[in-house]
Protein backbone atom coordinates (compact mmCIF):
# COMPACT_ATOMS: atom_id res chain seq x y z
CA UNK A 1 0.00 0.00 0.00
CA UNK A 2 1.40 3.64 -0.67
CA UNK A 3 1.67 6.05 -3.15
CA UNK A 4 0.37 4.81 -6.68
CA UNK A 5 -2.65 2.35 -4.83
CA UNK A 6 -6.02 3.04 -5.82
CA UNK A 7 -9.03 2.87 -3.85
CA UNK A 8 -11.88 1.76 -5.72
CA UNK A 9 -16.04 1.89 -4.16
CA UNK A 10 -17.46 -0.86 -5.17
CA UNK A 11 -21.56 -1.38 -5.01
CA UNK A 12 -24.09 -3.66 -5.29
CA UNK A 13 -27.14 -3.36 -6.81
CA UNK A 14 -29.93 -5.54 -8.02
CA UNK A 15 -27.36 -8.19 -7.92
CA UNK A 16 -24.48 -6.37 -10.23
CA UNK A 17 -21.60 -4.95 -8.68
CA UNK A 18 -20.73 -1.61 -10.07
CA UNK A 19 -17.04 0.39 -9.52
CA UNK A 20 -18.95 4.11 -8.14
CA UNK A 21 -15.19 5.78 -7.73
CA UNK A 22 -11.34 4.81 -8.76
CA UNK A 23 -9.54 7.23 -6.38
CA UNK A 24 -6.17 7.54 -4.71
CA UNK A 25 -6.42 7.01 -0.63
CA UNK A 26 -6.01 10.43 1.01
CA UNK A 27 -3.01 9.38 3.41
CA UNK A 28 -3.89 9.04 7.61
CA UNK A 29 -2.69 11.42 9.88
CA UNK A 30 -3.75 13.33 12.73
CA UNK A 31 -3.31 16.45 11.14
CA UNK A 32 -5.57 17.94 8.68
CA UNK A 33 -6.47 20.87 7.38
CA UNK A 34 -9.29 23.09 8.17
CA UNK A 35 -12.20 22.90 8.35
CA UNK A 36 -11.87 19.19 9.04
CA UNK A 37 -11.34 18.00 12.90
CA UNK A 38 -9.75 14.81 13.15
CA UNK A 39 -12.21 11.56 14.23
CA UNK A 40 -11.76 9.44 16.55
CA UNK A 41 -14.38 6.26 18.11
CA UNK A 42 -15.31 7.02 21.54
CA UNK A 43 -13.65 4.21 23.54
CA UNK A 44 -15.62 2.04 26.41
CA UNK A 45 -15.90 3.69 29.08
CA UNK A 46 -15.09 1.55 31.68
CA UNK A 47 -11.14 0.60 29.95
CA UNK A 48 -11.03 5.10 30.19
CA UNK A 49 -11.82 4.68 33.66
CA UNK A 50 -9.78 1.88 35.06
CA UNK A 51 -6.72 2.49 32.61
CA UNK A 52 -4.59 5.11 33.71
CA UNK A 53 -2.70 5.36 30.58
CA UNK A 54 -5.68 5.41 28.46
CA UNK A 55 -8.06 7.76 30.01
CA UNK A 56 -4.95 10.47 29.70
CA UNK A 57 -5.01 9.34 26.47
CA UNK A 58 -8.65 10.42 25.78
CA UNK A 59 -8.26 13.24 27.74
CA UNK A 60 -5.62 14.18 25.36
CA UNK A 61 -7.77 13.66 22.08
CA UNK A 62 -10.07 15.86 23.68
CA UNK A 63 -7.47 18.93 23.97
CA UNK A 64 -7.01 18.47 20.72
CA UNK A 65 -10.58 18.86 19.93
CA UNK A 66 -10.93 15.86 18.46
CA UNK A 67 -14.61 14.34 17.89
CA UNK A 68 -15.69 11.70 19.96
CA UNK A 69 -17.72 9.64 17.37
CA UNK A 70 -19.06 6.13 18.05
CA UNK A 71 -22.00 4.50 16.34
CA UNK A 72 -22.17 1.36 17.82
CA UNK A 73 -20.37 -0.75 14.58
CA UNK A 74 -17.05 -0.99 13.70
CA UNK A 75 -17.48 -0.49 9.78
CA UNK A 76 -19.01 2.87 10.06
CA UNK A 77 -16.26 4.15 12.23
CA UNK A 78 -14.07 3.08 10.54
CA UNK A 79 -15.00 3.82 7.17
CA UNK A 80 -15.25 7.75 8.87
CA UNK A 81 -11.95 7.44 9.68
CA UNK A 82 -10.79 6.58 6.13
CA UNK A 83 -13.03 8.67 4.61
CA UNK A 84 -12.09 11.90 6.71
CA UNK A 85 -8.37 11.45 6.20
CA UNK A 86 -7.48 10.53 9.75
CA UNK A 87 -8.70 9.73 13.47
CA UNK A 88 -8.73 6.58 14.98
CA UNK A 89 -11.04 3.60 15.91
CA UNK A 90 -9.84 2.79 19.22
CA UNK A 91 -11.20 -0.83 21.19
CA UNK A 92 -9.06 -1.24 24.17
CA UNK A 93 -9.78 -3.63 27.19
CA UNK A 94 -9.48 -3.41 31.08
CA UNK A 95 -10.58 -5.91 33.52
CA UNK A 96 -14.11 -4.40 33.04
CA UNK A 97 -13.72 -4.30 29.41
CA UNK A 98 -13.18 -7.94 28.18
CA UNK A 99 -11.91 -7.90 24.60
CA UNK A 100 -15.40 -7.97 22.54
CA UNK A 101 -13.99 -8.17 18.13
CA UNK A 102 -13.11 -11.55 16.75
CA UNK A 103 -9.61 -11.05 15.34
CA UNK A 104 -10.22 -13.23 12.31
CA UNK A 105 -13.60 -11.93 11.06
CA UNK A 106 -13.32 -8.24 12.37
CA UNK A 107 -9.68 -6.88 13.51
CA UNK A 108 -8.08 -8.78 11.09
CA UNK A 109 -9.49 -7.71 7.58
CA UNK A 110 -10.17 -4.31 8.54
CA UNK A 111 -6.49 -4.11 10.16
CA UNK A 112 -6.10 -4.64 6.17
CA UNK A 113 -8.12 -2.42 4.78
CA UNK A 114 -6.45 0.66 7.30
CA UNK A 115 -2.78 -0.43 6.93
CA UNK A 116 -4.04 -0.77 2.78
CA UNK A 117 -5.36 3.06 3.06
CA UNK A 118 -1.74 3.92 4.23
CA UNK A 119 -2.98 3.87 8.27
CA UNK A 120 -1.60 1.73 11.11
CA UNK A 121 -3.55 -1.08 13.29
CA UNK A 122 -2.08 -2.66 16.39
CA UNK A 123 -2.89 -4.31 19.83
CA UNK A 124 -1.00 -3.89 22.67
CA UNK A 125 1.58 -6.27 21.62
CA UNK A 126 2.18 -5.13 18.26
CA UNK A 127 0.83 -5.07 14.41
CA UNK A 128 -2.54 -6.67 14.60
CA UNK A 129 -1.04 -8.22 11.51
CA UNK A 130 1.28 -10.05 12.81
CA UNK A 131 -1.24 -11.65 15.16
CA UNK A 132 -1.15 -15.65 14.73
CA UNK A 133 -4.53 -15.92 15.49
CA UNK A 134 -4.85 -19.97 17.47
CA UNK A 135 -8.88 -20.29 16.73
CA UNK A 136 -11.51 -18.89 14.84
CA UNK A 137 -13.34 -17.31 17.86
CA UNK A 138 -10.33 -15.52 19.49
CA UNK A 139 -11.13 -11.86 20.22
CA UNK A 140 -8.78 -8.89 20.99
CA UNK A 141 -8.66 -4.99 21.34
CA UNK A 142 -7.13 -3.29 18.34
CA UNK A 143 -6.58 0.57 17.64
CA UNK A 144 -7.18 1.43 13.90
CA UNK A 145 -6.41 4.53 12.08
CA UNK A 146 -3.89 7.03 11.49
CA UNK A 147 -0.39 6.34 12.35
CA UNK A 148 0.11 8.86 14.91
CA UNK A 149 -2.73 8.14 16.88
CA UNK A 150 -2.23 4.42 16.54
CA UNK A 151 1.32 4.55 18.11
CA UNK A 152 0.03 6.86 20.94
CA UNK A 153 -2.86 4.35 21.26
CA UNK A 154 -0.67 0.93 21.94
CA UNK A 155 1.39 2.52 24.34
CA UNK A 156 -1.85 3.02 26.70
CA UNK A 157 -3.57 -0.02 25.53
CA UNK A 158 0.07 -1.59 26.91
CA UNK A 159 -0.65 -0.64 30.51
CA UNK A 160 -4.71 -2.39 30.05
CA UNK A 161 -3.03 -6.42 28.92
CA UNK A 162 -5.95 -8.47 30.26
Amino acid sequence: PGPGHLLLRIVVGCGDWACTCRCHPAPLSCRLTAPRTPRCARAARRASAENEAYGGLVRRWLEERYTLRYSGALVPDLHHVITRGGGVFCNPTSAGAKPKLRLLYEVAPLAYVTVAAGGAATDEAGPALDKVIAEHGAKGPVCLGGKAEVEACQEAMRSSVV
